[in-house]
């Protein structure tokens, strides 16, 4: 073998062996707390939004003892939950966090708050039936908005009724929706008006620049968008799973994440090259249901963030990845759902560092000039 060739394949080893390391054995999670009732004797159920969230925040929605609704924020420093209880608001429920603004709904109108119940601001449109905002990125918001029976995906530019902008794709679809926003841009979902299937969708900002990214998929929705791609869930054609995919903002651009071994997958965040969802194993034992799942561009490259938290837990989902730590929360064998963080290293840096080594000191030994010194060494 020539030398130049055992060099390649040194290389290429050492960089998968870096990778392979980084991404899981570096893994690490810490178990927040544990989300509560605001008050045990006046709620019967607590129910976590699997949507975006902040750093360690949760949002969801508490059902009273006497059957009504009300949306509540879970914090570290209120881990048993803060009830967004309004006077003269019958049912209030949030959808989303960023960990200083929530939106959701107040009696079906859409609606953002500031931390608290008595910060809220509507944003329902007038003339609208119904609304409600689903995701929020800075001061934009987005959702969807009724209007003569028909749902249209929204979204707002402030916190503001008259900020609203319409976006629907059209009469070819019977309704439509946004799930997520970043940068300006909108990703979620449209219901065709002929066989009643969903579609994958994503705007920049108004209606005619929707780009529609089902393409040749049975069914797909986008449950994310980091403002050049999106990720969410499809159905292939001929096949009846859903797999998580991804989108460079075209049809065409789709990338199949979803891993071997698994029933079902969904890709629900991005942020740059990493995504995270969740997925069922095909032969996950009874009683054990979906596991947070993270990936870096590839269906290979999926880690079951879930598993490493150990049997003592059934199930989990991610909420959000910011930076290098993907939030979420799991459910343990005694129902108990706990707020985790994952830290989840950038796995490029170890690898391009292993081959920057090898090559160096290959190089040396192959070429060096009597009169070369010796370089420093690297921290």
């Amino acid at each position: 073998m020539r030398l130049s060739s055992r060099l390649t394949l040194v290389i290429a080893t050492f960089e998968v062996l870096a990778l392979a390391w980084t991404a899981r054995g570096a893994i690490t999670y810490t178990d927040l707390y544990t989300l509560g009732k605001p008050d045990p004797t006046a709620y019967s159920l607590i129910s976590p939004q699997r949507a975006q969230s902040g750093a360690g925040q949760f949002v969801g929605t508490g059902r009273r003892t006497d059957g009504s609704s009300v949306g509540i924020l879970w914090t570290p420093q209120n881990p048993n939950g803060t009830p967004f209880e309004t006077a003269g608001v019958t049912t209030t429920g949030l959808s989303a966090t960023d960990g200083t603004r929530q939106v959701g709904s107040v009696d079906t109108r859409a609606a953002v708050w500031a931390g608290s119940s008595t910060t809220f601001s509507e944003l329902h449109p007038a003339g609208a039936t119904r609304s409600f905002a689903v995701a929020l990125d800075g001061n934009q918001y987005g959702g969807n908005a009724t209007f003569n029976g028909v749902s249209h995906a929204y979204w707002w530019t402030a916190a503001t009724p008259e900020a609203g902008i319409g976006l629907s794709p059209g009469s070819a679809y019977a309704s439509s929706g946004v799930v997520a926003i970043r940068g300006g841009q909108q990703a979620g979902l449209a219901r065709l008006a002929s066989s009643q299937r969903l579609n994958a969708m994503v705007w920049n900002g108004t209606a005619a620049s929707v780009v529609n990214l089902n393409g040749s998929l049975t069914e797909s929705q986008a449950y994310g968008t980091d403002g050049h791609r999106q990720v969410g869930s499809g159905v292939l054609n001929g096949s009846q799973t859903s797999h998580a995919l991804m989108w460079a903002g075209t049809a065409g651009s789709v990338t199949d994440l979803h891993p071997a071994g698994y029933q079902i997958s969904v890709a629900s965040g991005i942020d740059g090259e990493r995504q995270i969802g969740f997925a069922r194993r095909t032969n996950a034992p009874a009683g054990v249901g979906s596991h947070a799942i993270f990936w870096t561009g590839s269906a290979d490259s999926a880690i079951n963030l879930g598993e490493l938290l150990g049997s003592e837990f059934t199930e989990s989902f991610p909420t959000a990845i910011i930076g290098d730590t993907v939030y979420g929360f799991a459910r343990d064998t005694a129902g108990q759902i706990h707020a985790i963080a994952w830290a989840v290293p950038e796995p490029a840096v170890c690898g391009v560092a292993v081959i920057g080594l090898v090559v160096l000191r290959r190089r040396r030994r192959i070429n060096r000039p009597a009169f070369e010194s010796t370089p420093a060494t690297a921290d």
